[in-house]
């Protein structure tokens, strides 16, 4: 009989712990999705009222001698400004994490399959109702160098921020020697001995040349199948991608448009 009473209330407790699991697991899944998107609003779904974030991040954006973010007045200014002006190398790799059912950590390590990324450890404080409590940003030399070197504020033409009101527009003006739309040939900046310099950069030879040119006829059928070709090249490289989409991160459809209206 005593054995069955301990069986019974072991069942709930059982059941709790079955359920942190889980709640710790879609945390893990559900914040950084909602950082890729840069979601403001499912970032602070996530977070209690009465959250403390701390980054370095949070003292270099918003001017602060501490740190600190406390509350959602002061989450979504952050998380806003993240969404504007986050830098391409700040990718999403992982492997997994590791949880005492309290807190959650993880790493987004610096070397990756397809590069390298901003490297961090995340540690998160997970109260009761399944919310973020306090969540603190551990970070890696090379994210480091991120911010010394200032990514996160650089004008939006350089790191191309501005691509929604650039894109689809002729560059002209912008780019010596580029003449998109026009007839005739601009002038490249580079000179013949710079074009040399770099032909031997990437050993490219006369009979290189030669044999490009050859498969111009085999190839001259087949140009869609290597635009998709390259764009698939495009999806799976992070820093390539970047430049292809719009600034809520989704693909830049009319960006695409008129580049296949240029081949």
């Amino acid at each position: 009989m005593k054995a069955t009473n301990m069986l019974t209330e072991a069942l709930p407790t059982k059941r709790r712990e079955k359920d942190r699991e889980e709640v710790i697991e879609s945390i893990y899944h559900d914040w950084d999705e909602a950082l890729s998107r840069s979601d403001v609003e499912a970032l602070l779904k996530l977070y209690a009222h009465d959250a403390v974030l701390e980054s370095p991040l949070v003292s270099h954006l918003c001017a602060k001698e501490r740190g600190i973010c406390s509350g959602h007045e002061e989450l979504r200014p952050f998380f806003e400004m993240l969404r504007e002006r986050k830098p391409p190398v700040r990718q999403h790799y992982r492997k997994t994490y590791f949880t005492d059912g309290k807190t959650v950590i993880w790493e987004y390590p610096r070397e990756t399959p397809k590069g390298e990324q901003m490297d961090f450890a995340e540690a998160m404080e997970i109260n009761d109702d399944g919310l973020i409590q306090h969540h603190n940003v551990y970070w890696g030399w090379f994210g480091v160098g991120v911010l010394q070197r200032d990514e996160y504020r650089k004008d939006e033409e350089s790191r191309g921020k501005s691509q929604e009101s650039k894109r689809g527009e002729k560059p002209g003006k912008e780019i010596e020697g580029y003449t998109y739309g026009a007839s005739e040939v601009g002038k490249s900046s580079v000179s013949l001995k710079e074009l040399e310099q770099l032909k031997q950069t990437v050993t490219l030879t006369d009979e290189d040349v030669h044999q490009l040119r050859l498969t111009g006829d085999l190839l001259e059928g087949q140009t869609d199948a290597i635009i998709d070709t390259w764009r698939e090249i495009i999806g799976n490289t992070p820093h390539l991608a970047y430049y292809f989409t719009d600034p809520s991160g989704k693909p830049d459809e009319s960006y695409k448009a008129k580049g296949e209206g240029a081949l």
